[in-house]
């Protein structure tokens, strides 16, 4: 049997982004992930232009699962992909 849950995060751009808070979230929340007994993988999605949290997450070994192509559309008019990632825990 496969189930799955969410547990969303976001962070704005404030100061949290230079105090570690997002590196300090992810820590928590892959501690936890990693001490459950029923939790073997842990996703995660990140628009394309978010260069910073995909560095973050590449830190904590995540890797690129697939893309879904165009999914949100800027108030410029520029596409981006949503960037599907997963850490096997």
């Amino acid at each position: 049997m496969s189930t799955g849950e969410v547990l969303g995060c976001q962070l704005r751009k404030t100061n949290a982004v230079f105090l570690g808070i997002g590196q300090l979230l992810i820590k928590q929340h892959l501690e936890w992930a990693e001490n459950s007994t029923m939790i073997e993988k842990v996703g995660l999605s990140v628009f394309e232009d978010n260069h910073r949290a995909i560095h973050l997450y590449k830190k904590f070994d995540f890797v690129e699962e697939r893309r879904r192509k165009n999914e949100i559309k800027k108030a410029d008019g520029q596409y981006l992909d949503d960037i599907l990632m997963y850490k096997l825990v």
